[in-house]
């Protein structure tokens, strides 16, 4: 691909697929200039400023300076979708910036404004995430209520208006899940919700084989549980080869082996995924739950200089907000005595 670039200079999906390759390397910095490249070739695509925006995320340029890429990849949009447009990036860059309650305004906003809409995407997205922020600020009764009234809905609407089966299985998984971590549903209930979803996941992994063993990470949260599972996940070889290419399975792989009691061989995946270019923007609690994952292994495999860099980046960011993610109550004491040197 990057042979491809050179030779075609001006052909912007060679230099998009370039610029993806650097982003899944974890080459942030090149993916920013391949990005600006992009931009200068064709300054009306809307994808090109995106994907700056992601890039400069990524590096923890500012909320100011993302927020200005955004608006470029927002005013190319069509005017009917703007305003939707406008609410998904602005929530994402409150939570990059760590800003809870502005990013919980925002979904509580879509999640109203999405009460008919037809596709299940379109009405589960929204409600999924103001749950994952309510969880993170702590808000038992919003993430109680948002996900069981998601639920029942779900559940209510023929399964031919769902995108398919696998994603209303996955939905109602995420949804289950949330309602068992804050005691509003039984292991028995969550261990049913987990089957159907499996299953259909793996009726439907022609695209990932690893779906079904994915969906089943989650659930895996004490020891016993975690050995069990990676014990039965096939071709570990082949995991350690493909995660290296997919954030997901980096992220699951890495913290069902933190939850094994297996660290130091957690360490490699979770900072592959800490590294991926694409996460810090794109998902970011869950960029948060890796940078966490990856303190965790970390301090408990002995590399307490790793782990009190990464913290000490995490709480140089989150130092002076007002709402701190409950996550953070996961972090190894051990990290947070200062480390010989800080990289800022």
């Amino acid at each position: 691909m990057a042979k491809c670039a050179a030779v075609a200079p001006f052909a912007t999906s060679c230099v998009k697929e370039y610029g993806l390759s650097l982003a899944t390397a974890g080459r942030c910095e090149a993916w920013e200039q391949n990005a600006r490249r992009r931009t200068a070739l064709d300054p009306t695509n809307g994808g090109a400023w995106l994907d700056l925006a992601r890039a400069l995320a990524a590096q923890g340029v500012p909320a100011s300076a993302v927020g200005e890429s955004l608006e470029k990849k927002i005013a190319l949009e069509p005017a009917a979708t703007q305003a939707y447009t406008r609410e998904w990036l602005t929530a994402k860059l409150a939570l990059h910036d760590g800003d809870l309650k502005k990013a919980r305004a925002i979904m509580e906003a879509r999640v109203k404004a999405s009460e008919k809409d037809e596709d299940l995407e379109d009405y589960s997205a929204p409600r999924m995430m103001l749950v994952d922020i309510c969880e993170q600020i702590g808000d038992v009764a919003c993430v109680t209520k948002v996900a069981k009234e998601a639920r029942s809905h779900v559940a209510g609407r023929s399964t031919n208006s769902m995108t398919n089966r696998g994603n209303r299985h996955m939905v109602d998984l995420t949804l289950a899940r949330a309602l068992w971590k804050v005691g509003k549903l039984s292991a028995a209930d969550l261990a049913d919700v987990e089957r159907r979803a499996v299953e259909s996941m793996s009726e439907n992994s022609t695209l990932d084989p690893y779906a079904g063993w994915k969906a089943r990470v989650d659930g895996a949260t004490t020891r016993e549980a975690a050995q069990k599972l990676w014990q039965a996940w096939p071709n570990h070889v082949d995991v350690a080869e493909n995660a290296t290419r997919d954030v997901e399975l980096a992220m699951n792989v890495g913290t069902l082996l933190l939850n094994a009691g297996e660290p130091k061989a957690a360490v490699p995946y979770l900072r592959v995924a800490a590294q991926h270019c694409f996460i810090a923007f794109q998902s970011p609690l869950a960029a948060l739950r890796i940078q966490v994952h990856l303190a965790k292994a970390q301090a408990a495999s002995g590399e307490l200089e790793e782990a009190r860099r990464g913290v000490q980046k995490l709480m140089q960011r989150w130092r002076n907000k007002p709402i701190q993610p409950t996550i953070f109550k996961e972090l190894p004491k051990a990290a947070f005595v200062p480390p010989k040197s800080i990289e800022i």
